[in-house]
């Protein structure tokens, strides 16, 4: 789809952003038609899905039901993935807004993680990377 978009330029010759623009209306097109109209054929299978299961028990509306139920599934699970690289798309672009406040937290972790000095057995303190490493 991109690179259709991207081709059907002027006589597919034509700047940058011309070109950019074409991919966007594209896309913003499949996305409105093809993930647009998720929650209404979420409802649409869930409306079928009740009617077989509602109809007399035979070969036929037990089938039809598994049809049906798969469907649900599979549309549910469309809408699920969407919201979740929405979410992810949102994170990326708005970024995390604490992160000077995790930075200091992380920092002071690891500040407060660091041994300083220890205590020998006769009582003395050693401070220096060696001696800590020795004892």
């Amino acid at each position: 789809m991109v690179e259709e978009a991207w081709s059907s330029g002027v006589d597919g010759v034509g700047n940058l952003s011309s070109h950019l623009r074409g991919v966007a209306c594209s896309l913003k097109d499949w996305s409105s038609n093809v993930l647009g109209g998720l929650e209404k054929w979420l409802k649409q299978a869930k409306r079928e899905l009740e009617r077989w299961r509602r109809a007399p028990i035979c070969d036929e509306s037990v089938g039809r039901e598994v049809v049906w139920s798969f469907k649900v599934d599979q549309l549910e699970e469309q809408i699920d993935t969407y919201w979740r690289q929405r979410a992810h798309i949102n994170w990326l672009q708005f970024g995390d807004r604490n992160t000077s406040f995790f930075h200091n937290a992380c920092s002071e972790r690891k500040r407060r993680n660091g041994i300083g000095k220890l205590k020998k057995e006769d009582g003395s303190w050693v401070e220096g990377e060696e001696e800590k490493k020795a004892l």
